[in-house]
């Protein structure tokens, strides 16, 4: 299934599942054939999107926007085959791996004192944007975005994929698209010149330790400013993607009005990854616990509109899916609940569990999602 915007829903398409009014009751089921009354309904009742079957959904393109290559669905990422879904499982991983080796590449030429070529970086995440515009089943994309290299070398290929999802789903224009994949994909290079035992130490890190870790936006806007070629937005955007509404972050401790949207959505990648991402001070959060943490987030530090949209896409492949409990038990959601978004109704053997009235337990992990 795929989602679709209500606005972009056509007569003939097939519901995949069960639409809910605010009240949380279902308004359409699942296999409906929708019609132009139906979805007229859907529009007046405010429905953001909608799940549809796969079968049913045309191909979509969009213009191309000069030299900036045409973003697109494969009429073949429709396709619900094993095999269709294999050969799209091998496609993202090898353009992943792409990805990851190129930065490693970089990294290590950088830290030998080596300035970056521009042209080479765009045609890397040409390929990035080009593969993975194509989905919107994030949970899908984020269990297959894993590498045998360093977290240091996987996380801005990480960001710069996360990136060009929350771009698709908040409307960004193509061409900004490119400018804020190439700004996630380049905003940790300065870590490069970092000592290598401050950014692998177990232990908390002194004042001075801390500072230096901090520095690497500034130093990351001086590699780029000297290679040439990278346009003063993605300077920008690289050198601001640690600063925070609240304005406790860095290096400039800037105010929320100061903060363009394209560096708030970098910040949510950046900080959505490395929660779910094994770090030498910690071992990684599940993805349940990592968004859950992330929506906390949205209070005060981070883009509330951006984690809205990562979040819905999100718990929304959750329904159907099998969780584990902290009991653990394990069952499948069956419900969610738009008013706490984290305790859904869940199925238990013959019985439910209606997460959000029975406290003594809680969801801790996504064994699987519906794809």
């Amino acid at each position: 299934m795929v989602i679709k915007d209500a606005h972009e829903l056509e007569p003939g398409m097939i519901l995949a599942q069960d639409v809910l009014n605010s009240f949380d009751t279902v308004v359409i089921t699942a296999g409906t054939e929708l019609t132009t009354g139906l979805i007229m309904n859907l529009q007046t009742m405010n429905v953001d999107f909608v799940f549809i079957e796969e079968e049913q959904v045309p191909e979509y393109t969009v213009e191309p926007l000069g030299d900036i290559p045409e973003l697109a669905f494969d009429k073949k990422s429709t396709s619900n085959t094993q095999v269709q879904k294999s050969v799209q499982d091998v496609n993202r991983i090898e353009k992943f791996e792409m990805g990851v080796q190129y930065y490693k590449d970089m990294y290590l030429s950088v830290q030998l004192g080596n300035t970056i070529k521009h042209l080479e970086v765009l045609e890397v995440v040409k390929e990035l944007v080009q593969e993975f515009y194509k989905y919107d089943d994030i949970f899908s994309v984020l269990k297959r975005l894993k590498s045998d290299e360093p977290y240091e070398y996987t996380h801005t290929t990480c960001m710069c994929i996360i990136s060009v999802l929350l771009a698709k789903w908040l409307k960004l224009p193509h061409q900004k698209i490119y400018t804020l994949a190439q700004a996630a994909y380049l905003s940790d290079l300065g870590k490069s010149i970092i000592p290598k035992d401050i950014l692998d130490k177990k232990e908390s890190l002194t004042a001075d330790e801390q500072m230096m870790v901090q520095s690497h936006v500034v130093m990351t806007q001086d590699i780029l400013e000297k290679s040439g070629g990278f346009s003063s937005e993605i300077i920008q955007i690289a050198a601001t993607h640690h600063e925070r509404l609240n304005g406790t972050g860095y290096p400039y401790s800037l105010d929320k009005e100061s903060i363009t949207q394209l560096s708030r959505i970098v910040a949510v990648a950046d900080t959505y990854h490395a929660l779910l991402s094994h770090r030498p001070y910690r071992e990684a959060f599940s993805i349940f616990e990592a968004t859950e943490m992330l929506w906390n987030m949205s209070y005060n530090e981070l883009d509330p509109k951006v984690i809205e949209r990562l979040v819905k896409f999100i718990t929304s492949f959750w329904v159907g899916g099998k969780v584990m409990l902290s009991n653990g038990m394990t069952g499948e959601v069956i419900m969610a609940n738009q008013y706490d978004k984290f305790r859904p109704l869940v199925k238990v053997n013959d019985g439910f569990i209606d997460l959000s009235q029975d406290r003594s337990c809680k969801i801790i992990d996504i064994v699987s999602a519906v794809s």
